[in-house]
């Protein structure tokens, strides 16, 4: 009995605008007044490692009492505002697994929502990267000279370079959306060698 947000980059904040960095599935109930009668409508959402992956609009007569499940989540010593609660514990929560069948598991996805989704996961872990590490916004700049130089040279080169003359904030921010744009670009990006093996190994395996 909480309010939550979901923010455009896609993270989970409680009221006190902390990120809850979820792990798992996260289904939840809205109420929208925009027509004459209230209706209340039921979303599902994947988090991989706090970020959000996917998010869809159940069908009214596909309503689902059930919940989905969650891996993990953080939780804090500070008791949240409503209801009066007793304190949370700082620390990892590991909750029950996921047990429930699930229209958004990767067994459900089509190979183009799969690559869609592992690629917004990678640029997710690179635009942490970038605003810690600023100086990989010089080596993607030094990798569209390189593209440039190819005699099948694309039009997404000129986007790249419209898009890294913004600050670091603002690249990161892009990296991370869910527009049509991002996604598209995230197909040929000069970021994509930002990662270990290691860490694209974890994500491809989640998928």
């Amino acid at each position: 009995m909480q309010r939550y947000a979901i923010t455009k980059p896609g993270r989970l904040l409680d009221v006190l605008g902390r990120d809850l960095e979820p792990d798992g599935y996260v289904t939840f109930t809205r109420i929208h007044t925009a027509s004459a009668h209230a209706e209340c409508r039921q979303y599902g959402a994947r988090f991989l490692n706090g970020q959000l992956i996917r998010i869809v609009f159940v069908e009214h007569d596909r309503f689902d009492p059930g919940g989905y499940g969650l891996a993990s989540f953080r939780w804090f010593d500070e008791p949240l505002a409503l209801y009066g609660e007793p304190p949370m514990r700082t620390g990892l929560l590991h909750a029950m697994e996921i047990t429930h069948p699930d229209p958004l598991a990767p067994g459900m996805y089509s190979d183009h929502q799969r690559t869609d989704a592992r690629n917004l996961a990678l640029h997710c872990l690179i635009a942490r990267k970038l605003l810690v590490i600023p100086e990989l916004v010089d080596e993607a700049r030094d990798t569209l000279k390189r593209w440039r130089r190819s005699p099948d040279v694309g039009l997404n080169v000129d986007k790249w370079q419209r898009i890294l003359e913004k600050s670091k904030e603002e690249i990161a921010c892009f990296l991370a959306s869910m527009s049509d744009d991002a996604r598209r670009l995230r197909q040929s990006s000069p970021f994509r060698g930002f990662v270990t093996p290691e860490e694209r190994s974890r994500i491809y395996g989640a998928f």
